[in-house]
């Protein structure tokens, strides 16, 4: 296992790059080298096969997709490290990361909340779990699922920190797509209430 996963480190894409001389002549003759094979995927897919209980390897291999590019691999190789180590709250951060960016909002608070539950005292876990609760209460809202997006915004609230105006203004947006006209006066009165918010508050609701 340890052979194969020197050989993908050498296979790597990035080994594969020469760097820049300086000099233009001999950089105009310079080349690629041609990729090695086994690919280093094949490389670290063979070394798990054999060491599976390696955490270094998953996270290697999902180092490469990510690097590469290939986001679908990266979130299923990460899926299959979690089930052998569910308390290893970086996979848990970067797989939330990675849902919330393809749209999976479900699947991003979900992992977000495990990443919290490992690791309590990280408060840019509960930002980004705030953040994430925000982005699935619109989504709910486009879909007209009032009562869900409410239950998310108040989860946000729980867990925001800082001055709460943009969450607040996103709420009365909400509100007032929900034709909850008082609702979305009470929650623009709070964002208001924050200081020198007023003119931030107004553009913010208009956005």
């Amino acid at each position: 296992a340890l052979i194969w996963a020197r050989m993908a480190e050498n296979a790597h894409p990035h080994m594969q790059r020469r760097s820049n001389s300086g000099n233009p002549f001999f950089d105009m003759f310079a080349r690629e080298s041609k990729p090695l094979k086994p690919s280093a995927e094949a490389c670290y897919e063979n070394a798990i096969k054999l060491a599976p209980d390696r955490l270094d390897l998953y996270r290697a291999l999902m180092s490469l997709y990510l690097d590469t590019d290939k986001v679908a691999k990266a979130k299923k190789i990460g899926a299959e490290l979690i089930k052998r180590f569910p308390d290893h709250a970086e996979t848990l951060e970067t797989l939330g990361d990675l849902c919330m960016n393809t749209n999976a909002f479900n699947k991003g608070v979900s992992y977000f909340e495990k990443a919290i539950h490992v690791n309590p005292l990280d408060t840019m876990l509960r930002e980004k779990l705030a953040q994430a609760r925000l982005d699935l209460a619109r989504k709910y809202a486009k879909d007209t699922q009032w009562e869900k997006a409410r239950k998310q915004f108040e989860l946000a609230q729980s867990a925001w920190s800082g001055s709460p105006m943009s969450l607040f203004c996103a709420w009365a947006a909400v509100e007032m797509q929900a034709t909850n006209r008082a609702r979305a006066a009470e929650l623009i009165a709070q964002a208001e209430s924050q200081p020198d918010a007023r003119l931030a508050c107004r553009y913010l609701l208009l956005s």
